[in-house]
């Protein structure tokens, strides 16, 4: 693993919670400190994944962050099952306390009818280690509760990514997965559906008070080249329609004190990141919060074709 490219090093350092007293001298609040990673691990090797590494190499992406960058909360994509249950076993083994919610993509045929997607097939496609499916995860130590899956509008002959979100209890903050639909290539004629589902996540995302939403949106930011005129890899490509048009209002705010929610490595107003794919230019994963932001770090890896992203954030929560 390469290491990480931007990280205010100072702020690697836990923040102890800071009391609030009340008028009485009665604690009422304190400052929490929560990071959060996101990263499409790429761990479904059938998927154009079999040159990324293997699926330990990836739980150990993800063990050094928790190690070195005191990560409390991973929101993962492309993930397989066995994997993920490998990943929350190596995580209590490194300090316990670790609860992870788990939710699979399936393929969607075209009269709407849905099936898992498997993590392993043979050449007939015939899923050949049942229960072993491909999916998202939230992982998180000191707490999880509620764990909900939401519908988004679902493609038809494509995969169908799930979203899912889960309160962290100890911070009493909503984490909520997504991997928005790739967009369709020139052989598909089904629709672009990006900005539907991302409509529909930040519906559900800023119902909530406090709220990290993380995930692969496969669209570049909405301050940067248009759509169509983004570097993309041959498998993939974009519609005509630019990222601002995809990505809507209310979502990605404009800086502090604007509508919508802070990303992780935006500065000003500029809706605006660095890279996160690897071979182009694009940013494709993101981490977005109302809650106040104190660092943002973008981590290269030799495992995966994203790149992992870290934001620490101060969250006020209530005691006594």
């Amino acid at each position: 693993m390469k290491k990480i490219l931007a990280m205010l090093g100072a702020a690697l350092l836990p923040l102890s919670a800071t009391p609030a007293a009340s008028a009485t001298g009665m604690t009422t609040t304190e400052v929490r400190n929560l990071q959060v990673m996101s990263w499409n691990m790429c761990g479904v090797e059938r998927w154009n994944c079999q040159e990324q590494g293997t699926a330990q190499q990836k739980i150990d992406v993800v063990k050094y962050h928790v190690e070195k960058n005191y990560v409390q909360a991973a929101l993962l994509q492309e993930i397989c099952k066995n994997d993920a249950d490998t990943l929350l076993t190596t995580l209590n083994g490194v300090s316990p306390g670790w609860k992870m919610s788990f939710q699979p993509y399936r393929w969607s045929y075209t009269n709407g009818t849905t099936k898992l997607s498997a993590c392993k097939t043979d050449a007939d496609g015939n899923d050949i280690e049942p229960g072993n499916v491909a999916g998202t995860a939230i992982v998180v130590k000191a707490g999880l509760a509620n764990p909900t899956a939401y519908n988004l509008p679902q493609p038809r002959n494509a995969v169908y990514p799930p979203f899912h979100c889960a309160t962290a209890t100890w911070w009493d903050v909503r984490l909520c997965n997504a991997h928005v639909v790739t967009p369709p290539k020139p052989t598909e004629t089904r629709p672009d559906l990006r900005k539907e589902q991302i409509a529909e996540i930040k519906r559900i995302a800023t119902s909530f008070p406090k709220v990290v939403l993380g995930g692969d949106f496969n669209t570049p930011a909405p301050d940067t080249l248009k759509a169509s005129e983004a570097p993309v890899p041959a498998t993939t490509v974009e519609t005509d329609a630019g990222t601002a048009d995809i990505w809507g209002e209310g979502l990605y705010g404009r800086g502090p004190g604007t509508p919508g929610l802070l990303e992780c490595d935006q500065e000003g107003t500029a809706r605006t990141g660095r890279p996160t794919y690897d071979g182009t230019t694009k940013k494709l994963d993101y981490l977005f919060s109302n809650q106040e932001r104190r660092w943002c770090a973008v981590a290269d890896s030799a495992y995966s074709d994203h790149h992992v992203l870290i934001k620490s954030m101060a969250v006020t929560v209530p005691v006594g």
